[in-house]
């Protein structure tokens, strides 16, 4: 059995106090979730407001802070179709990732809206 946690979600800053929004929470939230046990962690990046993002910038610093917390820990990121709200601009997020070397690095990459798996 593989137990994936999903540290934050679609929610919004509101759902409760310590809701991880930015990179280091999930960091700190991650290695606590891998410490019991997690074998992979799943995440929706935030950007600077603290909103869903598929900008280059949020991934990249959610990916980051969550590598350097929990190395080898697989990081799913997702790619849900709500946050672009714009199939072709949640596309363009996902070739950027590919291109940028999450590609190279991933277990795997499904573009159906779901979540983008970065190694």
């Amino acid at each position: 059995m593989i137990v994936q946690a999903c540290i934050n979600g679609a929610r919004l800053a509101d759902f409760h106090p310590a809701l991880p929004l930015d990179a280091n929470a999930m960091a700190r939230d991650g290695a606590v979730s891998v410490a019991a046990g997690a074998a992979e962690l799943h995440v929706h990046a935030r950007g600077a407001d603290r909103q869903e993002s598929l900008a280059p910038e949020a991934i990249d610093r959610t990916v980051a802070a969550l590598r350097r917390a929990c190395p080898g820990t697989l990081i799913g990121v997702s790619t849900g179709a709500w946050i672009e709200k714009d199939d072709l601009h949640t596309l363009v997020a996902i070739v950027r990732a590919q291109v940028s070397g999450y590609g190279r690095r991933n277990q795997r990459l499904l573009n159906q809206g779901s979540w983008l798996q970065c190694a």
